[in-house]
């Protein structure tokens, strides 16, 4: 059987994370062995997700970790680092509140038999919405993945030396998305690889919720302007839409902290630069 290592950060994911083992020990028979990865971010006691996880030993294969809350990039890096040598080719970065379709693995099978093979990042479709992005219907290619639920390829995340570490959360994995493209790799969307992933509903009360929490916003928007300045690209309307926002003191709080040791620019090919910058999710 070909090995999937999965990574899952956990922050405050106990309930979640049941729902996603039930997922995964549910999942149609096919040529993948998982074995799981998980580093505890939070201040919940070792023991409480132990003994949860304790009911799918039998199952799946798992290694339990901890650290301190690094982020979501390089928690994955620190995954990576701590594990590389057991890889295969396969690594499933996942979400801990994803619930996985039952027939993804036999699907993403499929796919990888048909695709061709300088592919660098397989990402899930997501249930109910999906990211807004360019995505090609017949080849399957995108022009980024998002890091709710996607596959990629060791040599490729070796290659580009992982998540840029000045990212804390948010953004991130356009970073990565962008550089593995420039390294000649393919993005690609798997219609029928589905994960349930409830964040980003469409209602009105939920879409508020969103926009009024200052974390999330003020990453994404510091997050947003350090990509723009990293890729050359033209940074001025990201720069203004902050010096607009009400959280404008916070965000370039936030931004400082992410160049805090300088912005090692890119030049970007301008297959990318003639892209739509996709904005976030929400």
């Amino acid at each position: 059987m070909k090995r999937i290592d999965v990574q899952i950060l956990l922050y405050d994911s106990l309930e979640a994370i049941n729902a996603l083992m039930k997922s995964l020990v549910l999942l149609d028979s096919s040529e993948y062995k998982l074995v799981i990865h998980f580093v505890k971010h939070d201040d919940l006691p070792k023991d409480s997700y132990l003994d949860l996880l304790e009911v799918y030993k039998k199952d799946i294969k798992f290694s339990f970790d901890e650290n301190t809350n690094i982020g979501f990039g390089n928690g994955h890096n620190w995954l990576f680092e701590k594990y590389k040598d057991k890889y295969e080719e396969l690594i499933w970065i996942l979400n801990p509140d994803t619930i996985v379709f039952h027939n993804a693995l036999i699907n993403l099978e499929d796919y990888i038999s048909k695709i061709p093979n300088n592919w660098g990042i397989l990402e899930f479709k997501q249930i109910p919405e999906e990211n807004p992005k360019d995505y090609d219907p017949e080849t399957l290619i995108t022009n980024r993945c998002a890091s709710t639920s996607m596959i990629v390829k060791k040599e490729a995340f070796e290659k580009v030396g992982g998540y840029d570490s000045n990212f804390f959360m948010y953004v991130e994995d356009m970073d990565l998305s962008w550089r593995i493209r420039i390294e000649g790799y393919k993005l690609y969307l798997l219609p029928r690889c589905k994960v349930v992933h409830e964040i980003g509903s469409s209602s009105r009360k939920e879409d508020e919720e969103i926009f009024e929490n200052e974390f999330m916003i003020t990453h994404i928007l510091a997050g947003e302007y350090y990509l723009l300045q990293k890729f050359n690209m033209d940074s001025k309307e990201k720069l203004e839409e902050i010096q607009n926002h009400k959280w404008k003191d916070k965000i370039m709080e936030v931004y400082r902290k992410i160049v805090r040791q300088g912005i090692n620019r890119i030049d970007v090919p301008e297959f990318i630069k003639e892209n739509n910058y996709s904005k976030a999710r929400w």
